[in-house]
């Protein structure tokens, strides 16, 4: 079985070498975009001229990105007219300028590496790394045309929405970009098909799905777009920096950080404002692992300090930092790309006249509920409501919003209908959210990790191992073969129930599903263990680790304790845990701090 995958990982590896040359990868492009099984045009969608300025429909979307989408059609699953409200292009952040584009790049920039590692002198180019975006990103679009298509009842118009009453919108209505220029029809209205340039929607219930976008930080700097850019104008630069500043060193900023330092043209200085370790929110293993690694690749880090400016200088940018200890200093870039969070898409929907409450803060959507808002009419999901910034997480609060308004006694009951809702339908439990992070290597997490289960004076045992301890990983070539583990939580007690997972490595985010399936129905570790794996495959480590847990891995953490590591740590007394509740989490005794 060993020696048949590493064949076919050597066939691999050339064909991403092949891929690598700009004439054979541009040959192989133009085949994919002939052979597309998803080729059904964007005009489709509509076909005949639109008639009539106003609409009425059961539940108006607004914002057409992966809540937005994901609600439009789970309402037609339950007989509803809909109407999206789409400002920008079809899939949002979700396909374009965020998750979906920003993983293609770091996709391509291990590619890319693999093949400078195996050929001398080879570099990739911007340009292509473009054009497999673009071609993902078209494939895409299609698929999410391709079901509406199969969406009866579902309208998309492309404008600015705003509420004129708590049933009404308008909607200013704008040009439709690339392959929806030429759309028309009376499912599809914008700027070019529609006399007039306003359309208004009267509906029933409305979501608000208007999603995030990066945040700025005016007093610091001034965003251009082409030297100090965001996560929108970053992937569209038209060369590989010689040099580039990253400020903000979360997980977006971090993932930028592994791709272009990845792509090795670039000199990434990762700015880590005021915090003096990568990724505080996880253990110490996990982020001193992030950090050799994206240093290995040429990362400088710039710990613990604070950004004081951040000056466009026309050929260059210059930031000037201010440590926590020690004197101001200044870097020079090509570029500087600006990664510190992201705020709603809110403000202009005139959402005071819905009744719907905003925060003053943040301005995002205030939700009482899991998706409700203070009007009983108006649900909220995804960034606009800035809880938790996930894809994932948007389609699920989409789906459930358009569940939690049309579910009735009639639709629990129809176990095959696509209208069905569970009796059980529950609120979703946010602290059993799996999350990846795209660094140097992937890591996706779930539940809790050892610094919060000692903050909550949780006792529990752990166990981590490291990948190279599955045969499957063996395989694998250079540093994807030791780099990463599995690390398991459970309680401190003979049913060793879980409390949190982590994954670290190669396939972290297929790994880390058996976890989330056992923490969701909040199963003892002893389930994993009796499950059969296939071989070789990475996900052995998984067992491998519940196994030791429970004293009975193949491996002995006795023979390999640079690789296995199983621990047992108390929990707190009453009398510390009311010390713990009363002065906070940092004053966790000192003996479980250290364990």
């Amino acid at each position: 079985c060993v020696q048949s995958e590493m064949f076919l990982r050597q066939a691999a590896g050339l064909r991403s070498w092949l891929q690598g040359h700009t004439a054979v990868s541009a040959a192989i492009s133009s085949i994919a975009r002939c052979s597309s099984p998803f080729t059904t045009p964007a005009e489709s969608l509509c076909s005949s001229a639109a008639k009539d300025k106003d609409l009425r429909v059961d539940v108006c979307v607004i914002g057409g990105g992966p809540a937005g989408f994901a609600a439009a059609t789970r309402a037609v699953d339950f007989g509803k007219t809909v109407c999206v409200v789409e400002k920008g292009r079809l899939g949002g952040a979700g396909v374009y300028n965020g998750a979906f584009s920003s993983k293609t790049m770091w996709e391509q920039s291990h590619v890319a590496r693999t093949v400078m590692q195996h050929v001398p002198g080879y570099m990739a180019s911007m340009e292509n790394v473009h054009q497999v975006i673009r071609n993902n990103q078209s494939i895409r679009a299609s698929q999410l045309v391709r079901e509406l298509d199969f969406s009866p009842g579902v309208t998309v118009i492309y404008g600015d929405a705003q509420f004129s009453s708590r049933h009404q919108v308008d909607v200013e209505l704008c040009p439709v970009e690339s392959a929806w220029s030429e759309a028309s029809g009376d499912r599809c209205l914008h700027q070019g098909n529609v006399a007039g340039n306003k359309v208004r929607v009267t509906a029933d219930n409305f979501i608000i799905a208007t999603g995030s976008r990066p945040r700025h930080l005016p007093k610091v700097c001034s965003v251009d777009g082409m030297r100090i850019v965001t996560s929108d104008e970053v992937e569209q630069l038209p060369s590989f920096p010689k040099s580039m500043i990253i400020i903000g060193a979360g997980v977006i900023g971090c993932e930028y950080a592994a791709i272009f330092s990845n792509f090795g043209s670039t000199q990434v200085h990762l700015v880590n404002q005021r915090r003096p370790r990568l990724l505080p929110g996880e253990d110490e293993d996990l982020s001193s692992m992030i950090t050799r690694n994206l240093e290995s690749v040429g990362v400088c880090l710039h710990n613990d300090g604070s950004l004081v400016a951040l000056e466009n200088k026309g050929d260059h940018v210059e930031a000037v930092m201010k440590p926590k200890h020690g004197k101001e200093y200044r870097i020079q870039a090509e570029c500087a790309l600006l990664s510190v969070g992201r705020v709603p898409n809110t403000d202009g929907l005139g959402l005071e006249l819905a009744g719907v409450q905003c925060d003053v803060m943040h301005g995002g959507v205030v939700n009482s509920g899991l998706c409700d808002t203070s009007a009983h009419n108006v649900k909220v999901a995804g960034d606009a409501s800035v809880d938790v910034g996930l894809v994932s997480v948007a389609e699920m609060e989409g789906r459930r919003a358009v569940e939690e308004l049309f579910c009735t006694p009639e639709s629990r009951a129809l176990e095959h209908s696509s209208s069905y809702c569970a009796d059980w339908m529950t609120p979703v439990r946010y602290d059993n959210l799996a999350s990846i992070m795209f660094l140097e290597p992937e890591v996706a997490c779930v539940g809790l990790n050892e610094q919060e289960a000692l903050a909550r004076g949780i006792g529990y045992r752990v166990c981590r191992v490291n990948l190279e301890m599955a045969a499957r990983t063996l395989i694998f070539s250079g540093a994807r073969r030791k780099n990463g583990f599995v690390k398991m939580l459970v309680t401190d007690d003979d049913e060793m129930r879980l409390l949190g997972m982590r994954a670290a490595g190669v396939e972290a985010s297929s790994l880390i599903e058996s976890g989330c399936l056992t923490l969701m129905h909040d199963r003892s570790i002893r389930e994993l263990v009796d499950l059969v794996h296939p071989h070789p495959a990475v996900s052995e480590v998984v067992q491998e680790c519940a196994r030791a847990l429970v004293g009975t891995s193949v491996f002995s953490p006795a023979a390999f304790p640079e690789a296995m590591d199983v621990r047992r740590v108390p929990g707190l007394s009453e009398e510390e845990a009311i010390q713990c509740h009363a002065y906070g989490a940092a004053s966790v005794p000192s003996y479980l701090a250290s364990a």
